[in-house]
C-alpha cells in the first residue's frame, strides 16, 4: 500500500473514532443529507463515506438519455461477474449504520419522459425497479430545467410515480421508496405557485442553495451561497430569501431540506480591484489539482493551499460570505469550516424548524486531510453544529401570555441552559440583550450560547423567541443610535436581519437602563418603533420595555405605542433608584401604605397610570423580578434597630453603598441563618430581610403569587418574569426546587385563554356546572321556586337535601320541601339529558352508620326506591363525618353495589348511566385514611367543599381560599394537591363555591385584618340580595385578598363579611378549567340574586360561571347537538 493510501486510511480511522465517540446524532426528525459524486472512471472508496453520520446519503448522479433510459454516473456502477459494482457497494452501507441510501438522478435539459402516458409509466417503472434492484431506499431527483413546473404533464408524471411507488411498497417488505425532489434556488420564486401541489408527492424538497440564476455564467463573479441579501447580493441569490419563499408557498417546514455546497468558486476578474458579487469576470478560474473541474469549482482540499495569507480574506458579515484575491490574480469565494460565515448558515437552518440540512458533496470537501483539519472538515463541522429545532411544536393556543426574560451575561453560572427549564410556564422567552453600536446589533458570546441552547432545547411546549435590544444602553447612547432617520433605517434593517438569523418571533426594545430625559427622547423612540414596525414582517412581535419615571415625566408617545407595539412590558422592579441614599424596596405592589415616600412608585400605581394615559390593560404585561437588591446600611444602623424602624419608614434608613443584585439561591441561604431577620410587608405586598448590615429587598413566592393573582383579577395582558437566571435555576436552595418565582407565577396566573378540554359525550360534558338547589321549606321567607331554576345555565341540578336517619328513613325536612320536590319532578322534561341529583345527608352517629353498612342491602334498597320515586338520575352522598378507617371497606362495597343496582334497571339505550358522587370537606386532606381511591375515581365526581360553615369562630375567616398564606393553612389548592398525591384523578374533582357571604362581628372595628379577633357568636349567612344592601351603606369597604384570591368587606359597625365576587368566581372557574378539574359547583342557587335585586341580572354569579364555560366550548347544548350529528 502506498504511503498516501496509508495516510488516508489513518485519517479515516481517526475521524471515525471521533465521530463514534460523539453523542449519537441521527434522528428521524433531523435529516443530514450527504452526497457521493464520484468521477466517471472511479471505483468508490467506502472508507470516506462510512466515516460520516448522515441520515440520507445520495449517490449520483445518473442522467436521463434521449431514449428515457438511465445513464449511470460511473463506468463501475453496475455489477459484473467479478465485482458487485458501485451501486451495491454504496447501498450496502445501510447494513453498518442507520442511513438511507438514495439513488440520485439529474437532468439538465427538458424532461422528455413526461410527454405521454407510455413514457411516464415506463420511466416511473424504470427508476423504481433500478432503486430496488441495487438496494437503494429512495430516489433523489434533480431537474435543472424550469419549464416542467408549469407543465401539466409533470404533475401527471408525479401522480404515476407515487401511485407506482405505493403499489410497489405494498408488494415489498422494505417499505415505500423515499422520494426527494431537488429544487434549484434559481427556480423557487418562479415555481412557487406549483410547489404546494408538487410537495404532496414527495417526502422532502431539497433546496440547492448555491444553484442561483447566474451560476453557470463565466462572465459574472458570484459569492458561494450568500445567507442574506446585501447591497451587492440580490434577494434571489440569498439562501434566506429563497428558502423563506419556499416556506411561504405552502410547503411544510419539516419537508424543506436546505442544501449547502462544499465547492468554492473561482474567477478571472476583468479588473482585479473590482471584486465582489455580480462583478464582471473574463472567465472561470484555473482547474484544481484533484478534481480538475473546468467550471471554476474547487474543492476545499484544492483551495486551502491557496489561502496562505489569512489577512487577505474578506468577510462580508451582512451576507455571511468569504472571499479573497489570490496571488495569481484570481478571485475566490468559498466556505471555511471553522469560520463564523459557515457557522451562521448552519445555525440559521437549525433555528428555522426546517426538516434538515445537506452538504454537497464529499468530493468538494478535503478528502485527503491536506488542509490540516482532518478528513472532511466541512461535513464534520456541519454535523456537529446542526441541530433540528423543536420550534414547530412550541406554540400552544391555551397558554397565558407569560414572558420569561433571561440575561445570559448575568447568569451566576458560566452559562445559562434550558435543560431544567419549565417550558410550559412561559409563552415567550426573551434573550436580553443585544447591544447597539454604530447601528450594528450584536449579542455577547454568552447570549449566543443561550440562543443556541434554546434552539436545540427539546420540549413539548416551546415558547416563542424574542430578542431584546438595548437593555444595557445609556440614554445618551440611545440618542446617538436612533437620533436621525438614516440611523433608524439602518438599525431597523439590522434588527430584521438578526430576527432572521435567529429565527426569532419578535423583538423587544428596552430603553430601561436609564430614564428618558425629555419628550424629545420619547419622540425619537416613537420614530424608531414606527420604522421597526414597517421593516419587520407583520407576524413579528414588537414589545417595548418601559421605565416608570419616563412615563410619569410624560416622555412616551402613547399614540405610537398603541398602534405599533404588541405588548408594553411594565417592569415592576425599577422603583428604587440606585442614586437613592436610603434603603427601600425596588418592587412594591400596593399603593396605600405609610411605608412609601412616593406612592406613585408602585406596580399598582404605575399600571393605573398607563391606563389613565390611554393604554388598554390588555396591552400591559406586569413584571415581577427574580432578582433581589442588596443595600449596605450605614454605620449605626444594624439589624435590630433597622427591623424596628423599617416597619415604619423603611426607605429612610441611610445606606452606605450602591445597590447590588442577589439571586433567589443566595436569599434562600441567607434565610437559613439564625442571624437573619425577615418580614413580609402586607401593606405593599413584598418581603425584605436584614442580615447584619445588609438590607435585602426581594420578591418571594408569596409576593409573586400576589402579583400574579392581581394581574389576573384585573385582566391585564399577561406577566413578565425578569431575571430568570437568578431564579435558582439549578435547584440548589431551595433544594430540588428550581425556578420558585416562575413556578409561583405559573400557579397563580390565570388568563382568558381556554384550556384544552377533555373528550366529551352527551352524558359527560367537558366542564360541569353543578347547581345546588335547596328545596324551600316552612322556614324559608324568600323562597326560590322550582319553576325559576335556570336549567340552561347548569349541566346538572343537585337537590338539597334528603335526610337519611339511623332508622334507614329518607325524608325531606318538612311537607313544604316535599311538595316543592314534587313540583320539580314535573319540570324534569326541561332538563333533557342534564342530571337531576339527589343530595343525601347521613344524619346519625359513626357507630350507627357502621351498623347500617353491615346491613347494606336494606340501605341500598331504600336509596334506589328514593331515586325511582322522584325521577333522579343520580345520588350525592354527604357522609364524610360518619366515615372512618373502620368502615372504609364497607362504604366502598356500598357504593359499588349501589352503582351496579342503580343501573341494572336503567336499560334504555338513550339513557345516561345513573351516577353516584360524594361530597368531602376541604379539611379531609388524607383521603386514603377513609376512602378507597379506586372507588372515588369511578364516581361521577368528588365534590370538594372548601368552606366549612362553623357555628362560631374567634378570628376572621375567608370564604374558599384558593391559595394558602403559609404551608400549614387550609386552602383549595393545598387540598387538591393532597388528594392528587393520594391518587385521586383531577378530572374527578368538582370544586364547590359559595354564592352566599359569611358575616362575623369584629372585637374592634379598627382591627379588621385577616386573623383579627371576632366575638364568639354564631356566624351569619348573607344572601347576595342582603350583601347588595350592605354595599350601599356608607363606610362599606370591599377588598380583595390577593394572596388567597378571596374577598372580604368591612363596615363601620365592625362587621367582617367574606364573600365571592364576580372577579373571584371567574378566577376560580378558570382555575378549575386550567387544572382540568371536573367543573364547578354553585352552592346554592337560593343565595344567588335570583330576583335581580342588585340590578346585575338574575343569578349573576352563576351567569359568570356559565359564560366562562360556554366561551370555552363547554356548552352542554352544543355537546348534545354535536353528539346527535
Amino acid at each position: 500500500m502506498h504511503n498516501s493510501q496509508w495516510s488516508v486510511l489513518l485519517l479515516a480511522i481517526c475521524t471515525a473514532f471521533e465521530l463514534g465517540t460523539a453523542q449519537q446524532w441521527i434522528s428521524t426528525n433531523c435529516s443530514f443529507y450527504c452526497f457521493a459524486t464520484p468521477q466517471k472512471d472511479e471505483k468508490i472508496n467506502m472508507t470516506l463515506y462510512r466515516s460520516l453520520d448522515c441520515t440520507h446519503f445520495v449517490y449520483g448522479f445518473a442522467t436521463v438519455t434521449r431514449e428515457n433510459q438511465l445513464k449511470h454516473a460511473t463506468f463501475y456502477d453496475l455489477p459484473t461477474y467479478t465485482e458487485q459494482g458501485n451501486y451495491r457497494t454504496f447501498a450496502m452501507m445501510k447494513l453498518d449504520k442507520p442511513v438511507k441510501p438514495l439513488l440520485g438522478i439529474r437532468q439538465k435539459r427538458s424532461l422528455t419522459f413526461i410527454d405521454d402516458d407510455f413514457s411516464r409509466n415506463s420511466f416511473a417503472e424504470l427508476v423504481i425497479e433500478t432503486a430496488r434492484r441495487y438496494h437503494f431506499e429512495g430516489l433523489f431527483f434533480y431537474f435543472d430545467d424550469e419549464h416542467h413546473y408549469r407543465n401539466y404533464r409533470f404533475a401527471k408524471f408525479l401522480d404515476v410515480l407515487t401511485t407506482k411507488a405505493d403499489k410497489e411498497a405494498a408488494q415489498n417488505d422494505g417499505g415505500r421508496l423515499f422520494l426527494v425532489l431537488a429544487i434549484p434556488a434559481s427556480r423557487v420564486q418562479r415555481a412557487h405557485h406549483r410547489l404546494s401541489v408538487i410537495e404532496s408527492h414527495f417526502d422532502a424538497l431539497y433546496v440547492v442553495a448555491d444553484d442561483i440564476p447566474a451560476a453557470e455564467d463565466p462572465l459574472v463573479a458570484l459569492h458561494v451561497q450568500p445567507l442574506y441579501p446585501s447591497e451587492t447580493v440580490p434577494n434571489d441569490d440569498s439562501i434566506s430569501e429563497n428558502v423563506d419563499h419556499l416556506a411561504n408557498s405552502g410547503v411544510p417546514l419539516g419537508k424543506i431540506i436546505v442544501g449547502l455546497s462544499t465547492w468554492a468558486r473561482s474567477y478571472m476578474l476583468e479588473d482585479p480591484n473590482d471584486a465582489g458579487h455580480g462583478n464582471p469576470a473574463s472567465g472561470f478560474g484555473a482547474r484544481g489539482d484533484i478534481n480538475h473541474r473546468s467550471d471554476g469549482r474547487l474543492s476545499y482540499g484544492e483551495l486551502c493551499s491557496k489561502i496562505r495569507n489569512k489577512a487577505r480574506i474578506v468577510y462580508d458579515s451582512k451576507a455571511a460570505v468569504l472571499s479573497f484575491t489570490g496571488e495569481d490574480g484570481q478571485w475566490y469565494s468559498f466556505e471555511e469550516p471553522n469560520h463564523e460565515s459557515f457557522h451562521r448558515k448552519i445555525r440559521w437552518v437549525s433555528n428555522h424548524a426546517y426538516g434538515g440540512i445537506g452538504i454537497m458533496s464529499v468530493e468538494g470537501d478535503d478528502t485527503t486531510g491536506r488542509c490540516g483539519q482532518g478528513l472532511l472538515p466541512m461535513h464534520r463541522v456541519a454535523r456537529r453544529l446542526f441541530q433540528c429545532s423543536m420550534r414547530n411544536v412550541r406554540k400552544t393556543s391555551h397558554l397565558c401570555t407569560r414572558i420569561c426574560i433571561v440575561r445570559p451575561q448575568l447568569s451566576p453560572r458560566k452559562a445559562f441552559t434550558f435543560d431544567a427549564f419549565l417550558g410550559s410556564a412561559c409563552s415567550h422567552i426573551v434573550i436580553s440583550s443585544a447591544d447597539i453600536q454604530l447601528s450594528s446589533v450584536k449579542f455577547s458570546k454568552r447570549a449566543k450560547n443561550a440562543l443556541s441552547d434554546f434552539h436545540v432545547w427539546s420540549v413539548d411546549e416551546k415558547p416563542q423567541l424574542i430578542l431584546a435590544i438595548g437593555a444595557q444602553q445609556t440614554s445618551a447612547s440611545w440618542r446617538v443610535e436612533i437620533g436621525n432617520e438614516l440611523s433608524r433605517t439602518i438599525l431597523a434593517n439590522n434588527i430584521k436581519q438578526l430576527v432572521k438569523e435567529y429565527n426569532a418571533d419578535g423583538v423587544q426594545l428596552s430603553w430601561t437602563l436609564e430614564k428618558m430625559e425629555s419628550v424629545h427622547d420619547g419622540e425619537i423612540l416613537a420614530a424608531m418603533l414606527t420604522h421597526l414596525r414597517s421593516t419587520l414582517h407583520n407576524s413579528t412581535l414588537l414589545f417595548l420595555a418601559v421605565h416608570p419615571e419616563s412615563l410619569y415625566e410624560g416622555c412616551y408617545n402613547i399614540s405610537t405605542i398603541n398602534s405599533k407595539v404588541d405588548y408594553v412590558i411594565v417592569d415592576g422592579h425599577r422603583f428604587h433608584a440606585s442614586t437613592n441614599p436610603f434603603t427601600g424596596h425596588h418592587s412594591p405592589m400596593f399603593t396605600h401604605s405609610q411605608l412609601l415616600s412616593d406612592p406613585k412608585m408602585t406596580l399598582e400605581a404605575l399600571a393605573n397610570e398607563w391606563i389613565s394615559r390611554g393604554v388598554d390593560n390588555s396591552k400591559l404585561i406586569i413584571g415581577v423580578s427574580a432578582e433581589g437588591i442588596k443595600q449596605t446600611l450605614a454605620k449605626g444602623h444594624r439589624s435590630v434597630d433597622v427591623l424596628a424602624a423599617a416597619t415604619i419608614t423603611s426607605n429612610k434608613i441611610v445606606r452606605a453603598s450602591d445597590l447590588s443584585s442577589v439571586s433567589q439561591t443566595e436569599i434562600c441561604e441567607l434565610r437559613k441563618k439564625s442571624s437573619t431577620k425577615n418580614r413580609f410587608f402586607d401593606e405593599i405586598g413584598v418581603p425584605f430581610l436584614i442580615n447584619d448590615n445588609e438590607f435585602i429587598a426581594y420578591d418571594d413566592e408569596q409576593s409573586a403569587r400576589i402579583k400574579a393573582s392581581w394581574t389576573s383579577l384585573n385582566h391585564y395582558g399577561g406577566m413578565a418574569i425578569y431575571g430568570i437566571e437568578m431564579d435558582n435555576p439549578r435547584g440548589e436552595c431551595p433544594h430540588d426546587r428550581p425556578y420558585p418565582i416562575l413556578h409561583a407565577v405559573d400557579t397563580a396566573h390565570i388568563c382568558k385563554q381556554c384550556p384544552l378540554l377533555r373528550p366529551t359525550s352527551s352524558c359527560n360534558p367537558p366542564i360541569k356546572i353543578a347547581c345546588s338547589y335547596r328545596l324551600p321549606d316552612e322556614n324559608d321567607k324568600d323562597p326560590l321556586r322550582p319553576q325559576s331554576i335556570p336549567f340552561d345555565k347548569c349541566t346538572e341540578v343537585v337537590v338539597e337535601e334528603a335526610i337519611l336517619d339511623e332508622n334507614n328513613e329518607l325524608n325531606y325536612r318538612d311537607g313544604r320541601a316535599t311538595a316543592n320536590m314534587k313540583t320539580l319532578m314535573r319540570l324534569v322534561p326541561r332538563l333533557g339529558k342534564k342530571g337531576l341529583i339527589s343530595s343525601v345527608r347521613c344524619q346519625m352517629s359513626k357507630p350507627k352508620f357502621t351498623q347500617m353498612l353491615e346491613q347494606r342491602t336494606q340501605l341500598i334498597s331504600r336509596l334506589i326506591k328514593h331515586v325511582d320515586a322522584f325521577g333522579f338520575t343520580g345520588i350525592e352522598l354527604k357522609c364524610d363525618h360518619v366515615l372512618s378507617a373502620d368502615n372504609k371497606r364497607m362504604f366502598t362495597n356500598l357504593v359499588n353495589e349501589l352503582s351496579a343496582q342503580l343501573n341494572a334497571a336503567n336499560t334504555e339505550a338513550q339513557n345516561c348511566p345513573r351516577t353516584i358522587s360524594v361530597r368531602i370537606p376541604a379539611w379531609q386532606r388524607r383521603l386514603r385514611n377513609v376512602y378507597d381511591i379506586s372507588m372515588l375515581n369511578s364516581l361521577h365526581h368528588v365534590v370538594l367543599e372548601p368552606f366549612e360553615q362553623r357555628k362560631s369562630s374567634t378570628s376572621t375567616l375567608l370564604a374558599s381560599p384558593l391559595f394558602s398564606t403559609s404551608d400549614n393553612d387550609l386552602s383549595i389548592s393545598s387540598t387538591i394537591k393532597s388528594w392528587l398525591s393520594d391518587g385521586l384523578k383531577r378530572s374527578s374533582i368538582l370544586l364547590d363555591l359559595a354564592t352566599y357571604g359569611v358575616s362575623q362581628q369584629l372585637v374592634s372595628p379598627s382591627m379588621n385584618r385577616l386573623g383579627d379577633a371576632t366575638l364568639p357568636q354564631p356566624i351569619q349567612i348573607l344572601r347576595q340580595k342582603q350583601m347588595c344592601h350592605k354595599n350601599r351603606e356608607p363606610g362599606y369597604q370591599l377588598r380583595t385578598h390577593y394572596r388567597t384570591v378571596s374577598s372580604y368587606a368591612t363596615t363601620p359597625k365592625g362587621e367582617w363579611i367574606t364573600l365571592e365576587t364576580q372577579e373571584t368566581i371567574t378566577y376560580k372557574m378558570r382555575y378549575a378549567m386550567r387544572e382540568r378539574l371536573a367543573g364547578i359547583g354553585m352552592i346554592t342557587l337560593n343565595e344567588d340574586d335570583f330576583a335581580n335585586a342588585c340590578s346585575q341580572g338574575k343569578f349573576p354569579l352563576l351567569s359568570i360561571v356559565s359564560f366562562a364555560q360556554k366561551s370555552c366550548g363547554g356548552d352542554l347544548e352544543e355537546v348534545l347537538e354535536n353528539a346527535e350529528n
